[in-house]
């Protein structure tokens, strides 16, 4: 018992006097940080992102992104309705340059907002913070289930991040999104990691895409940002 009113009583005089918590100790470095080149990074998450089955398209500038956007959402039809998240870089510019009817609808304010009506959405426009060399993964922030939803249900995902946000890993954004998610006046919802289409195999391991999520994502990635 005297043991324990001894640590007691140092705990309580070091609060007290007011004492500063101890430093915390550095986080292991798990990836070493290689300090690749923009150029190296983007050949990188090229090649993760298309090993699973996802595609990564390099553009020029936000025109040419937006074209690019437009085309291919033109190959689903001429007349689509599109779910796009709040903050997507290019929207106006995409519905601009397509060539059919194109509806561009927001996710609701509502947070309890039927996810059903995603159903007729033919694909989702997203913005990603991150872009991970390593998995070719997109990291996109969420701040609704709806939102999250967004990057799941459409059976396209279409992801649009600058060439500033590759990343070799996700350790290597610790920090940044430490200091992303402290900043944050919405500090809800979380940071999805979106790697390429929805795989699923069956017992026969027969590869179908597009089960649990969409079946075709492709991420552009603007040059001069």
């Amino acid at each position: 018992m005297a043991t324990r009113d001894e640590i007691l009583g140092s705990i309580k005089a070091a609060l007290s006097n007011g004492k500063s918590d101890p430093a915390r100790p550095e986080a292991p470095q798990v990836w070493p940080i290689e300090n690749l080149s923009k150029e190296q990074l983007f050949e990188k998450f090229s090649v993760s992102l298309s090993a699973v089955a996802g595609q990564a398209r390099l553009c020029a500038d936000k025109a040419e992104a937006a074209k690019q956007i437009a085309e291919l959402l033109a190959s689903l039809g001429q007349e689509l309705t599109v779910g796009v998240k709040p903050g997507f870089p290019i929207a106006r510019e995409v519905a601009d340059s397509f060539s059919g009817k194109l509806t561009l609808i927001d996710p609701p304010e509502d947070p309890d907002a039927d996810p059903k009506v995603i159903e007729k959405y033919a694909a989702s426009l997203v913005g990603a913070e991150f872009l991970l060399a390593d998995t070719g993964s997109a990291a996109i922030r969420s701040h609704s289930s709806f939102e999250r939803l967004l990057c799941y249900l459409p059976p396209v995902c279409l992801i649009v991040a600058p060439k500033s946000a590759l990343r070799e890993h996700l350790p290597a954004a610790w920090g940044e999104i430490n200091s992303a998610l402290s900043g944050d006046s919405r500090p809800t919802g979380e940071l999805l990691l979106m790697t390429g289409p929805s795989r699923t195999a069956d017992i026969e391991k027969i590869l179908i895409l597009g089960v649990h999520g969409p079946k075709k994502v492709v991420v552009f990635v603007i040059d001069n940002e």
